[in-house]
């Protein structure tokens, strides 16, 4: 890993997750090592450590300032292209909660919570969401 993460993601399946952030939410798979129940994607030059159940020692991943979000929590993560263009594709992927935020300087971003382990209602269905 060239450059650790600063953010982890618990979550219930790890391959649905990295199911879930590479062919739905555009991700890249950097590293994936089912021994250890970890993954790490990335989006526009980000990491993101994904955790699985069974994944010990997150901070042997993680940069020495990090934070593990919880399933529910609400990722930013900087736009590449158009910013519209991405809305429109994540919502006609069908994933859940994806929102447009404008700062009051003018920066745009888009959001969606982090997939939990509550079954979704979205058109994609439940088995989209890990």
């Amino acid at each position: 890993m060239n450059q650790r993460p600063s953010t982890a993601v618990r979550v219930a399946d790890l391959n649905r997750s990295v199911a879930f952030y590479t062919k739905l939410a555009g991700f890249t798979l950097i590293e994936h090592r089912p021994e250890a129940d970890v993954a790490v994607v990335a989006y526009n030059g980000c990491p993101l450590l994904l955790a699985g159940p069974a994944a010990a020692d997150l901070a042997a991943y993680l940069s020495e300032v990090n934070k593990v979000e919880k399933p529910g929590a609400v990722l930013h993560f900087p736009p590449s292209g158009e910013i519209d263009e991405m809305l429109a594709t994540y919502q006609a992927r069908g994933i859940p909660g994806v929102k447009l935020e404008e700062t009051w300087w003018g920066d745009r971003t888009l959001t969606f919570p982090i997939p939990g382990r509550r079954r979704s209602t979205t058109p994609a269905g439940p088995s989209a969401l890990p």
